[in-house]
């Protein structure tokens, strides 16, 4: 904050300003963010930010990741067809982007009952139901996690 002394003074003595301020770590944290934006000036897509890793991923990139479920989980109807992403909040809160994702159903397990065995698996898996169909985005996986989903539906 910069300022009057007198008005920064007033500042420190309120209890938001313990609340919010920034310590070590979070300083440390925001400085190696800012360094891979300023190392990726010239494009943001090769920082090391996984933001922009997801919302750059391209479509061919998440029809592997689709078609790659899909063949190891066999006893499951999985159509893969778009299904928009959303980015978020902040500057772009209506912003989607349609990504290939996975849209799942089994003749003895309803979409509900898949998600809340998901929900329970060692590494829990969050999903969307639509239409009584569990569906996965695959835009938000780390590297990884692909197996973890396969071996979950598996021991469905």
């Amino acid at each position: 904050v910069v300022g009057k002394s007198s008005i920064i003074e007033k500042l420190k003595t309120h209890p938001f300003y313990r609340a919010f301020r920034c310590d070590k770590v979070t300083l440390q944290l925001l400085e190696q963010v800012c360094v891979e934006y300023l190392q990726s000036l010239d494009d943001f897509t090769k920082a090391n930010i996984p933001i922009w890793k997801m919302i750059t991923r391209t479509e061919n990139d998440l029809l592997n990741i689709c078609n790659t479920v899909k063949e190891k989980i066999l006893e499951f109807q999985v159509i893969i067809q778009n299904h928009p992403a959303q980015i978020g909040g902040g500057a772009l809160p209506e912003y989607k982007i349609p990504t290939p994702s996975l849209f799942i159903t089994h003749d003895h397990i309803s979409a509900q009952r898949m998600k809340d065995l998901l929900l329970k698996n060692e590494i829990p898996i969050l999903v969307t139901i639509k239409d009584d169909q569990v569906i996965i985005n695959p835009r938000t996986l780390f590297e990884g996690d692909v197996e973890v989903i396969i071996s979950a539906f598996l021991s469905l």
